[in-house]
């Protein structure tokens, strides 16, 4: 009997996991909610400051 209930416990972690997950994708994974948003769409390729090796 513990089994059991462990069992149901644990689908229905796993069922709301997953339905918690797919809202927050179905939600863009809060891009468009972020304040980093038009900061990251405004950089350019140089503007980064990192110093990448893909200019040849």
């Amino acid at each position: 009997m513990k089994k059991f209930k462990l069992t149901i416990l644990g689908t229905g972690a796993l069922a709301l996991m997953l339905g918690l997950n797919i809202r927050h994708a179905v939600n863009n994974y809060g891009i468009m909610d972020g304040k980093l948003h038009t900061e990251i769409l405004a950089q350019s390729n140089s503007s980064g400051g990192g110093s990448g090796s893909n200019h040849l």
